[in-house]
């Protein structure tokens, strides 16, 4: 039987500061940021759905590594540290249902915010044993206006329990930064798809996946 699949994914609006509202630490040395955007509560930032971090700066903080630690869409742990801004904005490789701190490795040059920006969905497993080919349609909602872009892993998500925690994205070779109705396909075998919204104002989109039965070898 061929494997059939469908994923929605609705967005969340976009905030330079629903982390953490504008700061500029220089106590010197490693420091916390104060997480006290409108996204926090109990000194957590928690979303409705997993989002990218985003780090905004007034100033040059290019010699200055930034530490995102929260949790995934599993609520599995997760970290990972970015290269500063320069007078512009950074985002999170990683997507966070949780933010539980954001620390600086010295004293800024401006000012900083912390917020959000896009949503992933969670991975839909792929079959390894199965002839490498599937096809991916997308469908935007009526009256839509969102960007989104379909990843896939070359992991294997059904090899171990919570794999999909570690996999990682590459984007799609047609299926990136489109705005409308689209339609891809995926030659090699994969582990896994997603999608993900690069930008939302309204609506949602669907993707549907299907992949061959025939097996390989």
């Amino acid at each position: 039987m061929p494997v059939h699949g469908r994923m929605i994914l609705t967005g969340i609006a976009t905030s330079g500061n629903s982390i953490a509202l504008t700061q500029k630490p220089a106590s010197g040395g490693v420091q916390s940021l104060v997480l006290n955007g409108s996204a926090v509560s109990g000194g957590v930032a928690t979303f409705a759905l997993p989002v990218g971090v985003t780090i905004t700066s007034s100033g040059n903080e290019s010699a200055l590594t930034f530490t995102i630690v929260g949790t995934n869409y599993l609520g599995i742990p997760q970290s990972e540290t970015v290269t500063g801004p320069n007078t512009a904005t950074v985002q999170s490789v990683l997507y966070y249902l949780t933010v539980t701190s954001v620390t600086v490795s010295g004293n800024t040059a401006g000012n900083i915010t912390v917020g959000n920006n896009g949503t992933a969905s969670p991975w839909f497993p792929m079959n390894y044993n199965r002839y490498p080919m599937s096809s991916q349609v997308c469908d935007l909602s009526p009256g839509a206006v969102l960007t989104y872009t379909v990843q896939f892993t070359g992991d294997d998500l059904q090899a171990a329990r919570n794999a999909s925690a570690t996999a990682v994205a590459q984007n799609h070779t047609t299926l990136t930064l489109q705005t409308l109705n689209n339609t891809g396909i995926l030659i090699a075998g994969v582990g896994g798809v997603r999608i993900v919204l690069n930008g939302w104002t309204s609506g949602s989109v669907t993707m549907n996946i299907i992949q061959s039965s025939a097996t390989s070898g």
